[in-house]
């Protein structure tokens, strides 16, 4: 999932020490989850950004071909939400995708390089 609060502008989550899967936790990473059994994958990364960073609503949503089997990745516009405490997440960071922190995960820019946000 990646989440963009207005254009140029990406939503990112730094994790709790506690939370799992602990290999896919490390450093700044996107927002999301998996989904529940039954679960359709646009519902699963609603409620999930409902649960992790509190969202409120967004302007569309698009979901994006990865080419990887069994990964669901959407992009949500102008992202409006009211951070929440949160046992997964530590911090709710809004930076423009180009200029991540050190401490961002290679995965979450690989997600990024799948939504077109940063070059490959």
């Amino acid at each position: 999932m990646a989440a963009r609060r207005r254009a140029g502008t990406a939503l990112h989550a730094r994790r709790t020490r506690g939370a799992r899967p602990p290999h896919l936790c490390r450093g700044m990473v996107s927002a999301g989850g998996g989904r529940r059994r039954g679960e359709a994958p646009r519902a699963a990364v609603e409620r999930e950004l409902r649960e992790e960073i509190g969202l409120t609503s967004y302007s569309a949503i698009e979901r994006v071909a990865t080419g990887e089997p069994g990964l669901a990745v959407f992009l949500l516009r102008d992202v409006r939400y009211r951070p929440r405490r949160s046992l997964e997440i530590a911090e709710i960071v809004a930076c423009d995708p180009a200029a991540l922190p050190a401490s961002a995960s290679p995965r979450l820019r690989r997600l990024l390089c799948m939504v077109g946000a940063v070059p490959t």
